[in-house]
């Protein structure tokens, strides 16, 4: 059970819980379970426009976490920085090599907090995905880790 953790008390009641950081800078987007495939959606196309480069939108991603002054967002208002950022985020996180899939179907379940983290320097991040359900959560995940049958 590789970063897939338990949380304690109230599962998102929305949809799920996408939390960015980079160093010590971080930012939050709730996902509604109505609006998953629109992100989906959305998330592919900022990796296809990035011609799947994943360094260079993880490079992207820690830019707007760092709230660097990134060109095509200058005039842009709060909610809509917001709204990009958390699409880029997801577009690292459902692209990523290892965990990818997991982190679909926890989106898919709206029952799950997934904390996509980078480090290092900005043209050479890290990254590190954890995945929080709830205990009595119907997401597949929690049944893998467990070790039951689905």
């Amino acid at each position: 059970m590789r970063d897939l953790l338990f949380y304690p008390k109230h599962p998102p009641t929305v949809g799920t819980v996408l939390l960015s950081c980079y160093k010590l800078m971080y930012h939050v987007n709730e996902i509604p379970r109505a609006r998953v495939p629109d992100a989906i959606e959305k998330s592919k196309d900022i990796f296809d426009g990035a011609k799947g480069d994943l360094e260079m939108i993880r490079g992207w991603l820690a830019l707007q976490l760092s709230d660097a002054p990134i060109e095509p967002l200058l005039g842009a208002d709060e909610n809509r920085k917001g709204s990009v950022l958390g699409l880029v985020s997801l577009a690292c996180a459902l692209h990523d090599e290892e965990r990818g899939d997991e982190v679909k179907e926890a989106l898919e379940s709206g029952e799950a907090i997934i904390v996509y983290r980078l480090s290092g320097e900005i043209e050479k991040t890290t990254r590190q995905i954890e995945i929080l359900v709830h205990p009595h959560s119907r997401c597949s995940l929690m049944r893998r880790a467990a070790g039951m049958h689905i």
